[in-house]
C-alpha cells in the first residue's frame, strides 16, 4: 500500500486545496495528515480540517502548540511507526512539496519493488512567478502556471538543503526535514537507491512567505537553532531587491521546460 505522510500547517488553506488534488490525482488514496496550528481556535486551523474533510479524509493528528521542527519529526516517525507496516511505500513531503512521479504512483513503487529498490531520493525545483513577485495563490488556476519559473534559490539562496527522501519503505527511518534517511540506515540501504532523483516542485514563494519566515525565524532563534539564517538571508535578500529577480544570478531562474543541474547552479 502506499501511504502519503505529511505535517501540515494550517495557515495557507489555499495552498493545502492543490496540495491535496495533487497526490490524489497520482493515486495516493490514503494520508496520514497531521495539521498544526499555534493555537485551538485559529480560523485556518479549521479550514484545513474543512479541506481534508471535503475529499473523503480525516486528520491523523491536531498538533495545537508551538511550532518545533524536533516534535514535528518525532510525530511523524510515531505515526509512520503505528499506521505502516513495513512493506508499505511511504510518500513523504511538507505542505509546500508536490513530487512528480514518473507515471502514477502505485504502478511505478511496484516497479521498484521488483527491482529491489527500497528508498527514492528527490530535489527540490523551487517554482516562483514570472516577475519574482510573491503572489497570492489562485484556488483554480495550476501550480505550474502561476509559478513557471524554476531555479534553487533554496540552495543558491538561503544555504538550505535539497535533498528530499520523495517515498520510502515503511521499516526505514527519516532524519529531520526528511532530507536524508536516520544514520542507522544511511549505510545499509543505500545500495537500494533509486538512481535517479524525482522532481520535487517547492512552491513557497508566495504572497504568505513573509510572514511566515519571519515568524519561524524567530521560532528557530528562540531554540537556538541556526535555521533561523536561511530565513534570514531571503528576508535580507528581499528588502534589498523588493522581488526574486529571476535574473539576478543567486536566481538564475528559468523555465521549467529548460530546467537543468547546470542551468540553475
Amino acid at each position: 500500500m502506499v501511504k502519503l505522510l505529511s505535517c501540515i500547517t494550517s495557515g495557507n488553506p489555499a495552498l493545502l486545496n492543490h496540495f491535496l488534488r495533487h497526490y490524489l490525482s497520482i493515486g495516493i488514496e490514503e494520508m496520514l495528515l497531521i495539521v498544526h496550528s499555534k493555537t485551538a481556535d485559529a480560523p485556518c486551523k479549521d479550514m484545513a480540517i474543512q479541506l481534508i474533510e471535503n475529499v473523503g479524509l480525516t486528520p491523523s493528528e491536531i498538533w495545537i502548540g508551538r511550532f518545533n521542527t524536533y516534535e514535528k519529526h518525532e510525530r511523524m516517525n510515531r505515526l509512520l511507526r503505528s499506521q505502516t507496516g513495513d512493506d508499505d511505500w511511504v510518500v513523504l513531503a511538507d505542505l509546500d512539496e508536490f513530487t512528480v512521479f514518473p507515471k502514477q504512483v502505485d504502478k511505478f513503487l511496484a516497479e521498484c519493488d521488483e527491482n529491489g529498490f527500497f528508498y527514492i531520493p528527490g530535489l527540490l525545483t523551487d517554482r516562483i512567478a514570472r516577475n519574482g513577485a510573491l503572489p497570492e495563490i489562485q484556488p483554480d488556476e495550476p501550480l505550474e502556471r502561476q509559478f513557471p519559473l524554476a531555479c534553487r534559490i533554496t540552495k543558491t539562496l538561503l544555504g538550505g538543503w535539497i535533498s528530499k527522501i520523495a517515498a520510502m519503505k515503511g521499516f526505514l527511518r527519516f532524519s529531520t526535514g526528511h532530507h536524508y534517511l536516520s544514520p542507522e540506515f544511511r549505510h545499509g540501504y543505500y545500495e537500494s537507491e533509486y538512481p535517479e532523483p524525482l522532481e520535487v516542485n517547492h512552491y513557497k514563494w508566495d504572497s504568505s512567505l513573509v510572514s511566515r519566515l519571519e515568524s519561524r525565524a524567530e521560532e528557530f532563534k528562540q531554540q537556538d537553532l541556526g535555521w533561523y539564517r536561511e530565513s534570514e538571508r531571503f528576508l535580507l535578500f528581499l528588502k534589498e531587491h523588493g522581488r526574486l529577480d529571476p535574473f539576478h544570478p543567486r536566481v538564475n531562474a528559468v523555465p521549467i521546460s529548460q530546467m537543468n543541474d547546470e542551468s540553475v547552479g
